[in-house]
């Protein structure tokens, strides 16, 4: 027999509920600002108007007329908002669009390591890299968020 309590969660945001995981990944009312925002943001960076239902922020689904190389992006996109919120999962505070960006920004630097060390770089993996960084740093350049070197654009 299970323990159906072991799902619930305190919500430590003050929102004085308890919750899901689902709750505090998303439908925390304290979230709902940072998540407007970043979907606004990912709308105009790749061209894609996401719900905010666990379909498509968590698993990505639905998104089979998506180019692939978009769907990277919006991998990258994803993950650094969820690792934004997991970052402020304890705290009243929520996170915010700078920390999202500095997120994007340690992705990118993180991906781009692993690609030049591991993968031994092809034209082809390269172009894929391109594609699915290119419109985000694009977006992160025009926000003044993070310092784009010649050394980091030469890579492209």
């Amino acid at each position: 027999m299970s323990d159906w309590s072991l799902l619930l969660l305190p919500d430590d945001r003050e929102c004085n509920q308890i919750g899901d995981y689902l709750h505090c990944w998303l439908f925390c009312p304290k979230l709902n600002a940072f998540w407007h925002k970043v979907l606004n943001k990912i709308q105009k960076i790749t061209g894609v108007a996401l719900s905010k239902t666990p379909e498509h922020l968590i698993f990505l689904q639905h998104l089979e007329t998506v180019p692939l190389t978009t769907r990277d992006t919006l991998v990258m996109l994803l993950f650094a908002a969820k690792s934004a919120v997991a970052s402020k999962w304890k705290e009243v505070t929520s996170p915010t669009l700078a920390m999202w960006h500095k997120k994007l920004w340690e992705g990118f630097l993180m991906t781009k390591t692993t690609h030049c060390v591991q993968m031994n770089p092809t034209p082809k993996s390269l172009a894929t890299f391109r594609a699915t960084w290119f419109p985000i740093l694009f977006y992160l350049q025009k926000k003044s968020e993070v310092p784009l070197s010649a050394k980091t654009m030469g890579f492209f």
